[in-house]
């Protein structure tokens, strides 16, 4: 049976949403099949809910005084929001969404992951140039591009930093 556990942090005016009621619909009766990867498939359904919920009602998301919300939750739905956004995300960014000061948002990630902002939006990008280097021929000035690096150099000097060879290198080990 599908157990999914709510922790209201944040909070949607999505009344009634008629997207969103298919998309929770199309998670029931993924719960209620005994088809292969079914977790999976629902997993993905419920990502798909939320990146709707994101599109639909950003404007009407309301957050409470965070004074009072505890800080773990929070942290667990801005990593989840880094991971989503990490091509394009500001620091100022995320403590605007979050309702915290930028150097909240640092102390709340170094003392939680022993990262700063900088470092955890860095090592995702790389995580992704990896695997993209690994599992797609798209040439390497693209794969920076998209992960938000305007300067191939500095794209390539982190890599090399990160994983102790070049990205051709790295992806001609993989070939």
């Amino acid at each position: 049976m599908l157990n999914i556990k709510f922790v209201q942090v944040n909070k949607f005016n999505s009344a009634w949403d008629s997207e969103l009621m298919k998309i929770l619909s199309a998670a029931y009766m993924e719960s209620l099949g005994h088809r292969s990867f079914r977790n999976m498939m629902i997993n993905s359904i419920m990502d798909n809910f939320f990146i709707v919920l994101l599109r639909n009602h950003e404007q009407d998301l309301v957050f409470p005084d965070h004074t009072r919300v505890n800080q773990s939750e929070n942290l667990i739905f801005m990593l989840k929001y880094m991971q989503e956004h990490y091509t394009t995300l500001s620091l100022p960014q995320l403590a605007a969404l979050f309702n915290y000061s930028e150097r909240q948002v640092q102390r709340i990630l170094l003392k939680n992951t022993g990262q700063t902002y900088t470092q955890l939006i860095q090592t995702m990008k790389m995580k992704e140039a990896a695997r993209l280097l690994r599992d797609s021929r798209y040439p390497i000035s693209k794969i920076a591009s998209d992960l938000g690096y305007s300067n191939l150099g500095n794209f390539r000097r982190i890599f090399r930093k990160t994983y102790d060879m070049s990205p051709a290198a790295y992806r001609r080990s993989f070939s």
